[in-house]
Parts: C-alpha cells; sequence; structure tokens
C-alpha cells in the first residue's frame, strides 16, 4: 500500500512539472497584449475589426522585435498593412480623395473597434468637419443641414470632380427634379437654358447648376452664389449678361 501511495504521489509531481514545463514555453510563444498595452481595443464597442478575432499578431507581427522597421510593430505600413485584406482597387480612380491618396486610412478609421460604422472615428458629418469645416451660413442646403454628405460624395475614389456619386446636374436633379417639368429662371416666358456647354463666367467648363447656386450654403436666397435679394430681379442675371 505505502509503494502505490508513494507512485501516485511521484505521478503528481512529474505531472506537475510537466504541466509547469508546458505554461512557460506557451508563455515565451505568446504574448497577452492587452495586460501591458493601455491602448487596447474596447471589445464592448459596437463595431469591432474581424481582424481583432485573429489576433493582434495578424498586424503587429514585428512587435517586440528588435530593429522593426515598422512603427507599432506592424507587419507592414498603413495603407499597405490595409490592402493586405480590402485590396486596394477599390481606392484608386480618377478622383481620389486627399486622405485616401496619402494613405491616411486611420485618420477617418479606427483599426480595432468603434462605436459607429465603418469603425469611423466620428459619425458624419462630424468627421468631414475635422478637414472641411462646417457650412454655417444664412441659407444652408437642406442635406447638408441635414449631414448626409455621403448622399452626394464618394468617401474614397470616384469618376466625378468633388468626389460626387453621379455627374453633377444628374445629382441635383434626383431631388429637384421638378427643375425641368416648366421653364427655370423664367425670364421672359421662356426660362434659362439649364444645360450648356460653356459656362461664361468659367471658360472651358460646362454650365451646370452650381454655376448660379452654392451647392452647400450661401448668403443669398435659393442658394445663390452671387448677391440676390429680389429673387424676380435681373441681379443675378447681370452677372452674366449685360442688363
Amino acid at each position: 500500500m505505502k509503494a502505490c501511495a508513494a507512485s501516485k504521489v511521484i505521478f503528481i509531481i512529474i505531472w506537475a512539472l510537466f504541466l509547469c514545463g508546458s505554461s512557460a514555453a506557451y508563455a515565451a510563444d505568446y504574448t497577452d497584449c492587452i495586460k501591458c498595452h493601455v491602448a487596447k481595443p474596447d471589445l464592448k464597442k459596437k463595431y469591432i475589426h474581424p481582424a481583432i478575432q485573429m489576433g493582434c499578431k495578424i498586424c503587429h507581427a514585428d512587435a517586440h522585435k528588435k530593429g522593426g522597421g515598422n512603427p507599432l510593430g506592424l507587419s507592414s505600413e498603413v495603407p499597405k498593412l490595409c490592402f493586405n485584406c480590402h485590396g486596394n482597387k477599390a481606392f484608386k480612380g480618377k478622383v481620389v480623395h486627399p486622405p485616401v491618396a496619402s494613405g491616411m486610412c486611420t485618420f477617418c478609421h479606427d483599426p480595432h473597434s468603434s462605436g459607429n460604422e465603418h469603425l469611423l472615428r466620428a459619425k458624419v458629418p462630424k468627421l468631414c468637419y475635422e478637414c472641411h469645416g462646417k457650412f454655417d451660413n444664412k441659407v444652408v442646403h437642406a442635406p447638408v443641414a441635414a449631414g448626409m454628405c455621403l448622399s452626394c460624395h464618394t468617401p474614397h475614389t470616384g469618376p466625378y470632380e468633388a468626389l460626387l456619386s453621379k455627374p453633377l446636374n444628374g445629382l441635383c436633379l434626383q431631388c429637384h427634379e421638378n427643375v425641368v417639368r416648366a421653364p427655370h429662371a423664367d425670364t421672359f416666358g421662356k426660362g434659362h437654358p439649364l444645360f450648356i456647354k460653356n459656362d461664361p463666367k468659367h471658360p472651358g467648363h460646362e454650365f451646370t447648376c452650381v454655376s448660379c447656386h452654392n451647392p452647400h450654403d450661401s448668403k443669398w436666397i435659393k442658394l445663390f452664389k452671387y448677391k440676390v435679394i429680389d429673387p424676380d430681379g435681373f441681379e443675378l442675371c447681370g452677372h452674366c449678361h449685360k442688363v
């Protein structure tokens, strides 16, 4: 009986030593990052970067390596790192948002977690206003006042000027379709031509809605670009025509 008990004790000791050795080896290969790093992802936020579930090393592959070439132990610099999963085709186009062109992904997006959709660091339009400033003139275009920046603009790249989601006149007509149903700026019963190849005020550019109207805000009625007090007068006309 004594021999049997002694064997059990020896077995327990050997097993404990094995577990300690295994734990030590495991600890040497694995670093519990969040125990040391205060700037850890808040996993209680609504949106979590899927890469988090793959482990810190999926992005921070060079963490704690001496002579690592990239900051924060990243396996490659941003935006190249982001393109490993997201690809870069969607961020190339005729017109590219300057932060995108500069590879500033983390300026708008939090790489770990966020309370905002698409991991944005702030909600639109607050995020946009960090660079573009607020539009707070006397008259503000309704979509602008509602913070609907992305109803007209694409955030990364696009084929149209000012990152518009559609050609300018077509974009305006999505909401203002009544403009083409009746004479616009009804002068002498005929109305002003809406679509002209050449803008008299801006040679080489097409005459569009923004030739007369500001798309965001204005000091004047109906978002006019120029001083207009009487909508039925000829104040606006005089900027292009001799009246």
